[in-house]
């Protein structure tokens, strides 16, 4: 039911997403639907956290491999997400229980993050970029930024700032690993 909810608003956008459609989508019943989820903006919910559930838990496992940062990155690089979040800020704008929800998602991942960064980089070398808290919003923030920009055709000053992110990063991970 998740999967099928971000199918419809990937393909036609949250205004689309009906308990009907996202059966269909889904290939169930219409029953469930309605069992799990008694309103659309509970449904919208359960999509975020379970969207940034697995994103923690891609975070922990790359986190113990020295590459929280690196996946962090390229997941707000990902112009799937970016198009979701574009979508859940629209109906968030009008939705007072979805815009809650993504706040403490976002306060939750960048806390991870910004543990992630503690443990990955000294202070005295950070203090030269930002805090460890500016920092773990920058590695979020920017590639989403420059991945919603870019579905607009604006560039302006994106590839200086993916060169500072990879700067950022081989700091405080080390040059990036073949993976294979």
């Amino acid at each position: 039911i998740l999967r099928a909810t971000q199918a419809v608003m990937l393909r036609d956008g949250f205004a689309a997403v009906t308990f009907e459609r996202v059966a269909t989508v889904a290939g169930v019943a219409k029953g469930p639907v309605y069992y799990y989820f008694s309103t659309l903006d509970e449904l919208f919910v359960a999509v975020l956290r379970d969207s940034v559930d697995q994103f923690l838990a891609q975070m922990s496992v790359a986190a113990a491999s020295g590459a929280a940062l690196r996946t962090a990155w390229a997941y707000a690089s990902d112009p799937t997400g970016t198009v979701l979040t574009v979508e859940f800020l629209a109906l968030a704008n009008h939705r007072s229980e979805v815009r809650a929800a993504i706040g403490e998602c976002a306060e939750r991942a960048r806390r991870l993050l910004t543990r992630a960064i503690c443990a990955n980089l000294p202070d005295d070398r950070m203090v030269a970029v930002a805090t460890d808290s500016a920092a773990a919003f920058m590695l979020t923030c920017i590639p989403r930024l420059i991945a919603m920009e870019e579905l607009v055709g604006a560039d302006l000053g994106h590839s200086d700032a993916v060169v500072a992110g990879n700067k950022l990063l081989e700091q405080a991970e080390g040059p990036p690993q073949l993976r294979g």
